[in-house]
């Protein structure tokens, strides 16, 4: 009898239902979420986050309803009670204008979608993004040291955090001589 109760229970929690009345979207669970938001749209005047829909982990009937004002308030402020996206609103990528849940993914889609410069996040712990690496090829120029030869511009990422560091590349790997073969000798510690 309380498995039943249960069963019953879980099954209310996944059900994909209106917060603001007692309507149910019934069918495939594909279709459902259409079904849902068409009836709030025309019934009540309201909408859910696209992007809240897309990344929020709760039950269905926990999902936020907005009318189009305060649609507007939770993308660029958050939530008072969402202490996640509260005073921020969902983030939106300044290169792409994409609009993420939050800073987790807005930090993931830089990585993957842009340029970020490795040479100031190792040496500064700062995060640098370039929309290009037309603009990350200029930061480089302008912050850090670049090797010039055309193999090096070609194979692009030829960059290093000192001098010292690309003189040692240019003397390697461009020198008209080859110190490879050579052995440094080597003192003994008595």
């Amino acid at each position: 009898f309380k498995l039943a109760k249960d069963l019953e229970r879980l099954t209310r929690l996944r059900e994909v239902r209106c917060s603001e009345c007692e309507f149910v979207a019934e069918g495939k669970a594909s279709m459902c979420w259409g079904r849902l938001k068409d009836h709030t749209a025309a019934s009540h005047r309201m909408s859910f986050c696209q992007i809240c829909l897309s990344h929020r982990k709760v039950f269905p009937h926990e999902q936020r309803l907005y009318s189009p004002a305060q649609l507007q308030v939770h993308m660029s402020s958050g939530d008072p009670d969402d202490p996640q996206l509260f005073g921020k609103g969902h983030p939106q990528c300044q290169f792409c204008k994409k609009v993420l849940y939050g800073n987790d993914e807005l930090y993931r889609h830089l990585r993957e979608s842009h340029f970020q410069c490795t040479i100031c996040e190792v040496t500064d712990a700062d995060y640098v993004y370039f929309d290009n690496y037309s603009g990350l090829f200029k930061h480089f120029k302008e912050k850090h040291y670049v090797c010039h030869e055309s193999e090096c511009v070609q194979q692009k990422y030829v960059v290093f955090k000192n001098q010292v560091d690309l003189e040692a590349h240019r003397a390697e790997r461009h020198s008209p001589v080859s110190y490879t073969h050579l052995t440094l000798p080597t003192k003994r510690i008595v």
